[in-house]
């Protein structure tokens, strides 16, 4: 994997709040480019991946947002990968990675409000 990849931050909030916490997590995400995220944060991250991955395919409609999800990402073998590949991430790699692809705060965003 060679190319950098969408960054999905999914929120449900009041539309008055949306520009707030745009500008809230792009400083955020800035962050992880100067420093490291601890060991505790790393620890916490993986498990919420990894479990969030595992329940996604309890239900029909999960099993059908997995393999489009999948599909549209990487295709069915990165996603059978991506638990233990993930096991195997450092603070450091990640750091690095935000250095290279939101380090600079260049980002689209997209909103998706109601009618």
């Amino acid at each position: 994997e060679t190319e950098p990849s969408p960054l999905f931050v999914w929120m449900e909030l009041p539309e008055e709040n949306v520009e707030a916490a745009e500008q809230a997590t792009v400083e955020l995400i800035m962050e992880l480019a100067q420093e490291p995220v601890t060991p505790e944060e790393l620890a916490k991250a993986k498990m919420q991946l990894e479990v969030g991955n595992l329940r996604m395919v309890e239900t029909a409609e999960g099993q059908a947002f997995h393999n489009g999800y999948w599909t549209a990402i990487g295709g069915e073998e990165f996603a059978s990968r991506y638990v233990d590949r993930l096991a195997d991430v450092t603070a450091e790699e990640i750091q690095q990675a935000a250095a290279i692809y939101l380090g600079s705060g260049v980002h689209i965003a997209a909103v998706v409000l109601p009618e």
